[in-house]
């Protein structure tokens, strides 16, 4: 149904707008990447990627932040430790 829409509104549009390179910046390009600034902000670095960068302070902060919004006590969880994981 999605797809059908869009197709409809593709064609709409190019009807409508005969400069196809309006079309592609104000409908295509602008939105996607104002979705992908939103995902980059948004999104968190993960804990496995940041070992794999050898960050053991990002790793620290990450698991800080999942155990908070998990309602979790990490007292236990130091930098060091995180440190020594290979």
């Amino acid at each position: 149904m999605f797809y059908g829409v869009g197709v409809l509104l593709n064609a709409l549009w190019f009807y409508t707008i005969k400069d196809w390179q309006i079309i592609l910046a104000s409908i295509y390009l602008i939105p996607c990447l104002a979705v992908l600034l939103a995902v980059l902000i948004i999104v968190k670095d993960t804990p496995f990627s940041a070992i794999l960068r050898n960050t053991p302070y990002k790793v620290y902060q990450n698991l800080t932040y999942i155990a908070k919004l998990n309602q979790k006590d990490n007292s236990s969880l130091t930098v060091a430790e995180i440190s020594n994981i290979k």
